[in-house]
């Protein structure tokens, strides 16, 4: 026993760890907080690999467009009905791909380490396998977040490998009883701003006394002042979106029916392991909004008397279940058409959610321009540029979940972020005079080992709050994004900003790539951290010099162009919802 390796899958193992955790070999930097990046006893993020990464895309998109397809028939055999794949994926397509994403990356992790000699895994007494949630976002806060749906699903695959891939680990003699009691429950109200709240209750209100039929509603993707204007102009008012699609609102009182779920498999044909085991597994980790309560919630929203021409949606078409239900049910019929307002700046060409959008609506307006139709960013409509004052350097870090998520052509683990190195670099080589200008500003912060990493290299005063990064912006000199997102755009519009990316991340669609390379030759866009803060300390005391340098202007300004950022009128829209 003395040369066998302990593998810990998850954090949910390490309180059964022997012997200080000698000999221990984790499957991922998230298994354990003791872990940093000089620890050689963890399997480096899959996906850091541009190969692996490449396979997977290619891989998970044939996956996708196949078991749409197969869940189409399943869920119309289950419902006795028969509606088509655009109703079905309107509804499901979210949960798939990230089902899919999720499960593929764990079983990549199960596949390489099954290939290693003499190793010893936890022996667990399991109720049962399945990954049942209520909903598609308790799907993805649990695998992201929970330590013992992920040991589940760990467990789940290495149950597989050991049954019919002649995986032979040796087992603890000692048997662990799981228990799944630590599931994550998150809140499933849209966190509305207080101002927003207060117009969602008025509109409620109006929406009540005036019924007529709109010619269109806007569900979310604009601001505030701009949705506002833009329903006005076309005499009438906003649509109540909080008053009709609240996730709050969906019922969740059936129970798992095991029987009615099998019942209605259809035997296909499987091409590889990996759908094998799906066909043994998927259709009872169906989350149960879509089966058991599916009808509940239908019958709900078919009493809404929503009477509209166009629908248009910048993120609801995600996760929010009520929405999603009410429009397959509407768009597919043909009495309304859906249209996708692009929710934020991400231009990568790669999505881990393949086609979805395409394949939804009937028009999906993205932010980057394109032969058939251009509007100005919605986000940005009737929204000032400048900032307030040019004062702290500003980072943006792209924070990743505790445990992968779906695939993104982006960092998907922690380890492969490298932040505990990137702030290191900072502290060693930002000169002292910017360094107390010198800020962290993220967006959820609600990663431990993110949080851990961080405060490690920073005092708490150095940490912005949460959500914090609109009012932070106004008095930023300098805004450092490491991802080219929502953020790195509303910087790039306001003012001198960086981005600083891997090569082999966060690929840009082939229309931008003569803007990326305009960037980087104007030293916006860099590929090295040490050459960025080098940058910063020749710039900072005449930080303008070089961002109203004509060259550099340019290349910003028609960066903005290409992605319909730089217009903010609302005429254009105006006109496009008229028609």
């Amino acid at each position: 026993m003395k040369n066998l390796k302990k593998i810990i899958f998850s954090k949910y193992e390490e309180k059964f760890l022997k012997n200080n955790g000698k000999n221990t070999f984790y499957a991922g930097y998230w298994a354990s907080d003791s872990i940093d990046l000089k620890n050689v006893n963890y399997l480096n993020c899959i996906w850091s690999s541009e190969k692996e990464k490449n396979h997977s895309y290619k891989f998970l998109k044939k996956k996708y467009d196949r078991y749409i397809n197969i869940l189409t028939n399943y869920f119309n055999r289950y419902h006795n009905v028969k509606y088509n794949k655009k109703y079905w994926e309107i509804i499901c397509g979210m949960w798939l791909s990230t089902y899919l994403s999720t499960i593929y990356y764990r079983w990549r992790v199960v596949e390489k380490i099954s290939s290693k000699n003499k190793i010893i895994i936890n022996n667990y007494n399991f109720k049962n396998f399945f990954l049942t949630t209520n909903n598609s976002i308790d799907y993805y806060s649990n695998i992201t977040r929970s330590d013992s749906f992920n040991n589940l699903v760990f467990f789940k695959i290495i149950n597989y490998f050991i049954k019919y891939k002649k995986f032979k680990p040796i087992l603890e003699k000692k048997k662990i009883y799981f228990k799944n009691n630590n599931y994550k429950k998150i809140n499933l109200s849209r966190n509305y701003s207080f101002k927003t709240k207060i117009f969602e209750k008025v509109y409620g209100i109006l929406d009540v006394i005036f019924r007529r039929k709109k010619n269109f509603i806007i569900v979310d993707g604009f601001n505030n002042k701009a949705n506002i204007k833009l329903n006005l102009r076309a005499f009438q008012f906003p649509f109540p979106t909080s008053k009709y699609f609240n996730n709050e609102l969906s019922l969740n009182s059936n129970f798992f029916n095991f029987k009615k779920r099998e019942k209605n498999i259809l035997k296909i044909k499987t091409i590889d392991d990996f759908e094998k085991f799906l066909e043994r597994n998927i259709y009872y980790d169906i989350p149960k909004i879509f089966l058991e309560n599916f009808l509940l919630n239908l019958n709900l929203v078919k009493s809404y008397k929503i009477k509209c021409k166009k629908v248009i949606s910048g993120s609801f078409h995600f996760f929010n279940e009520l929405f999603k239900i009410w429009l397959a049910q509407h768009t597919t019929h043909k009495d309304k058409s859906f249209v996708i307002t692009c929710h934020g700046g991400n231009h990568s060409k790669f999505h881990g959610i393949f086609n979805y959008e395409d394949n939804i609506s009937d028009q999906h307006i993205t932010w980057v321009k394109s032969k058939k139709l251009n509007l100005p960013a919605s986000k940005y409509l009737e929204v000032k540029k400048k900032r307030n004052k040019l004062d702290n350097l500003i980072f943006v870090i792209n924070e990743t979940n505790p445990y992968p998520a779906k695939w993104e052509d982006s960092p998907v683990c922690l380890d492969d972020l490298k932040l505990d190195v990137v702030l290191k670099k900072f502290n060693l080589l930002l000169n002292k005079k910017i360094k107390k200008k010198f800020f962290i500003c993220p967006k959820y912060f609600y990663c431990p080992k993110f949080q851990k990493t961080i405060k490690r290299n920073l005092n708490d005063l150095k940490i912005k709050k949460s959500f914090s990064f609109t009012t932070e912006l106004d008095n930023a000199k300098l805004v450092i994004c490491d991802n080219p997102q929502t953020a790195f755009t509303d910087a790039l519009r306001s003012g001198p900003t960086i981005l600083v990316i891997k090569k082999n991340q966060w690929r840009p669609k082939d229309i931008l790539k003569n803007n990326y390379k305009e960037l980087e030759k104007n030293k916006v866009i860099f590929y090295s951290y040490d050459k960025a803060i080098k940058h910063i300390n020749k710039n900072w005391d005449h930080i303008n010099k070089w961002w109203l340098n004509h060259r550099t202007r340019k290349s910003v300004s028609n960066f903005l162009n290409s992605l319909n950022c730089n217009e903010n009128s609302l005429n254009k829209w105006n006109s496009y919802l008229k028609k």
